[in-house]
């Protein structure tokens, strides 16, 4: 039987009496025992599951039955942490004595883990399409963009941090000068490249390092005309169809993702078909944010937004797609709701916590969408290492002050550490600056 070893891309993190364990490439998160993460610490391919089970009865004077029967249970549980290959080629972040000692049941827990897992390398604000909706005001390249050496010198140290997941975004990322050899390093350093385009751009070379990564394609039209219009006048619908089943025909995983505004609210049946041809895995639907950042003014954006009705009526136009042609593609409307009315309408973000953003002139964002907002820059890679960046005490500070809110519905809410006071974006974009962007997200109507 091989030894049931640990994946490398899982995470754990202490808290006072639990510890929580996350497959940062699955999705899989889990609150464990003390006991229960001890014994997961042990799965490094050295002990087999017997060994491990011994261990266990010695360790709580059970019967070996009784020990198995624990064994079991958590293999079980945890199943989606454990790759049973036998193959071990990580050390483990945690040894079984970091969950032994005693910890104070009154103190606050870490919110974040000690490094990320996950990084987003919004490799250059370039961009040959001029969506109407996208954030991205200029589509032109910054002068002061990090240089492939530098992008290099970075994933050097984010593999000795360990992360796993890298988002590869933009602009378009293709139009950066070194793209390909940034992504053949993160390949070399087996790191999980998920990587975003309009799709107008791939090449057979960008899909030879994609092979066990994924791609996440924007298109946001089931048709010639309304692509053009969304994208600016740019006529390319047929070339990123086209792409997309050479991405499929490759093997690669593709994820649509779909920017749904009051221009292309009434296609949603032309894209779910022409998606399911392509075979992409899934494709969701996203709603609109208004951004005084993005392309054109405030009031022209506003046009874009989408009215309650045309949000039911995206959801209503989907299911009627799949049920005239069923197919294996996965479907979201991804529209969450602009009132919270319980947990299930909460917007809750990584930034931070397991992941951070790299901007392409080195700045540190904690959101993609307010890259020059100085609220939300927390330095940059040209002055500081990755690992310096983590662990400042302005981001310390930062958690503190979004728990410590004080807005008195807030502090007493139950899922406060689920949306840490909600979306710093909405409220900048509302008017609200400094200490205010801590007071409550404008969307929550949760009674406390």
């Amino acid at each position: 039987m091989p030894n049931p070893v640990l994946k490398p891309s899982v995470r754990l993190k202490k808290y006072a009496y639990r510890v929580f364990a996350q497959e940062n490439l699955g999705g899989f998160e889990q609150m464990l025992l003390p006991l229960e993460a001890v014994t997961l610490t042990l799965l490094d391919g050295e002990c087999s599951k017997e060994e491990i089970v011994e261990s266990l009865g010695d360790f709580l004077g059970l019967s070996k039955e009784k020990a198995a029967g624990f064994a079991d249970k958590l293999f079980k549980k945890c199943s989606p942490l454990i790759d049973e290959s036998g193959r071990c080629t990580f050390t483990p972040r945690y040894s079984p004595e970091d969950f032994i000692y005693e910890v104070d049941l009154k103190a606050k827990p870490p919110r974040r883990f000690e490094t990320p897992s996950e990084m987003i390398l919004m490799l250059t604000y370039e961009c040959n399409f001029r969506c109407v909706y996208c954030y991205n005001a200029s589509a032109k390249r910054d002068p002061s963009e990090l240089s492939t050496d530098e992008w290099l010198s970075l994933i050097r140290q984010m593999s000795e941090m360990g992360v796993i997941r890298v988002v590869v975004s933009g602009g378009e990322p293709t139009l950066h000068p070194g793209c390909m050899e940034i992504l053949r390093e993160l390949k070399a350093r087996d790191m999980f490249i998920d990587f975003y385009t309009n799709g107008s751009k791939i090449s057979d070379e960008l899909l030879d390092v994609l092979q066990g990564g994924s791609v996440q394609l924007s298109l946001d039209s089931g048709g010639r005309e309304t692509f053009k219009t969304m994208t600016g006048g740019i006529d390319a619908y047929e070339t990123v169809l086209a792409n997309m089943r050479r991405v499929t025909e490759r093997g690669i995983q593709l994820d649509v993702y779909a920017v749904m505004t009051s221009m292309n609210a009434g296609n949603i049946g032309a894209l779910y078909n022409a998606c399911a041809a392509c075979g992409a895995a899934s494709m969701q639907l996203g709603g609109f944010g208004v951004s005084p950042g993005g392309r054109g003014d405030v009031e022209a954006q506003n046009k874009l937004a989408l009215s309650d009705g045309q949000k039911v009526g995206l959801v209503t136009q989907l299911r009627a797609a799949k049920q005239a042609k069923p197919s294996e593609m996965r479907t979201a409307s991804g529209l969450r709701s602009d009132v919270w009315h319980g947990r299930g309408d909460i917007t809750c973000c990584g930034a931070f916590i397991r992941n951070m953003i790299i901007l392409p002139n080195g700045g540190i964002a904690c959101c993609e969408r307010m890259p020059e907002v100085p609220d939300m820059l927390f330095g940059n890679v040209r002055q500081n290492t990755l690992l310096e960046l983590w662990k400042q005490p302005r981001i310390t500070e930062f958690f503190r002050k979004r728990e410590e809110t004080a807005d008195p519905k807030c502090s007493v809410c139950a899922y406060l550490k689920d949306c840490q006071t909600g979306c710093f974006a909405i409220k900048h974009f509302s008017g609200k600056r400094g200490d205010e962007l801590y007071l409550r997200d404008q969307r929550c109507q949760i009674k406390n």
